[in-house]
């Protein structure tokens, strides 16, 4: 059975700018607790979805992962309406976390009514290493390019704690929240647009493999999830790179070494 494809892009042909801050709704876990309870009371079990999206660095397939005040990681994405659709509400919750924000005037905007300039620009961690991108000073409008794709993995809170689990328990009839994580593919270029409080990561995949201690159980799965698809790597020069097939060739070429 062939595996399915998937063509990632190089870093280097995105763009990072700022937006304003976007604090936490909640100021403690208690208080996210108490909300999440009332939401239950209100409309049942919470929907939440969030992206994984790919890019390349030094060859190798990098998750985007927002970090929160410098201490935890997270996907983005968020908590959807009662009557939104998984898709519609993964395009709407990116378009507010990163999407580039719209002045009136129909020219784009750093959300103090101001255009967004070349000084806006944020640092991107990319393998532990700060890599300052800029590109246009005018972008295009927010929301037409996020392709929200296959569906790679669903986590259930049954209770309310802060436990996930990618299964219902047996005794449990109504979970607390369902969370959805989408693979969400993205074009050759893009600008992103950064909240103040906020850092955008580029994490190597292989960064999450084994390693549920740093980041969680939610992240140290994406290398599985991941593992169906082939994946191309799509170099600025516009030559495809098999990225699975490196590996082999690599490995091969290694075990040679060692003969």
């Amino acid at each position: 059975m062939s595996l399915e494809s998937l063509t990632i892009y190089p870093l280097d042909g995105y763009s990072f700018i700022e937006r304003e801050s976007q604090p936490d709704e909640d100021n403690s876990v208690t208080a996210r607790l108490k909300r999440l309870e009332d939401q239950n009371d209100e409309s049942g079990t919470r929907r939440s979805v969030e992206a994984i999206m790919l890019v390349t660095s030094h060859g190798f397939p990098h998750v985007l992962v927002l970090q929160v005040a410098n201490a935890f990681y997270k996907l983005p994405g968020g908590y959807l309406d009662p009557l939104e659709t998984d898709s519609a509400g993964l395009i709407a919750r990116l378009n507010e976390q990163l999407g580039v924000p719209f002045s009136p005037s129909g020219k784009s905007s750093n959300g103090k009514g101001q255009a967004i300039s070349i000084e806006g620009v944020v640092d991107v961690q990319v393998d532990d290493i700060s890599e300052n991108l800029t590109r246009a000073v005018w972008v295009s409008p927010p929301g037409g390019d996020w392709k929200v794709g296959d569906l790679l993995t669903t986590w259930w809170r049954p209770n309310y704690d802060t436990f996930y689990y990618p299964y219902i328990p047996v005794h449990i009839s109504q979970p607390k929240e369902c969370k959805k994580l989408y693979l969400v593919e993205l074009p050759k270029n893009k600008t992103f647009a950064v909240p103040v409080n906020m850092k955008l990561h580029a994490i190597p995949v292989y960064e999450f493999y084994d390693n549920a201690a740093r980041y969680g159980p939610q992240f140290s799965g994406i290398p599985y999830v991941l593992s169906k698809y082939d994946i191309y790597n799509k170099e600025s020069n516009g030559v495809e790179i098999d990225i699975k097939s490196e590996a082999k060739n690599d490995a091969k070429n290694g075990d040679q070494d060692q003969k």
